[in-house]
């Protein structure tokens, strides 16, 4: 759509302790709450009269949604237990999992955002298909062959290198 030049956009995620569990907050900008909320097509309405709180609301329920998509969760999951391997003697600390895999996801939809043709949705289908396409970049090696993203070495090189595009 491109309506708005490319923006360098960071969510907060907040995690709230609730008993044995945990609650997430989003703190986002309205504007960008916005667009994820227009074109969510997981959302059941969503118009320009909600408040600021309310679309962020809104934009956490969309990327929780996409969340529970299993390819999208894992994808998501990929930058953060990277940079958190066992060997690495780090314990996996599950809010900042959880909070890193939103971050990602929204920075998954921002890209598929300013994709998309006028009256186009995000849907389950297209950010699952986003998702394969990731993993199944092709890549050169250097005595020119091509090599197909399906081993853990290409898989983490492919997450890192699009995590720190949209970090």
């Amino acid at each position: 759509m491109k309506f708005l030049p490319k923006l360098k956009y960071d969510p907060k995620y907040l995690t709230i302790p609730s008993g044995e569990s945990f609650t997430i907050q989003r703190a986002g900008q309205p504007s960008h709450d916005m667009l994820i909320c227009s074109v969510a097509s997981c959302l059941k309405t969503c118009s320009m009269n909600i408040t600021n709180g309310s679309a962020s609301d809104l934009a956490l329920e969309a990327v929780q949604h996409y969340d529970r998509i299993p390819l999208v969760h894992f994808f998501s999951s990929l930058p953060y237990l990277f940079d958190h391997l066992p060997e690495k003697g780090e314990q996996l600390i599950i809010e900042k999992l959880t909070t890193s895999r939103m971050r990602c996801i929204d920075g998954l939809l921002f890209q598929l955002y300013d994709e998309l043709n006028e009256g186009e949705v995000i849907t389950d289908g297209l950010i699952t298909s986003r998702v394969i396409d990731i993993f199944s970049t092709e890549t050169v090696n250097t005595d020119g062959s091509i090599k197909k993203c399906n081993d853990t070495l290409i898989l983490q090189s492919t997450a890192k290198a699009w995590w720190q595009f949209w970090k």
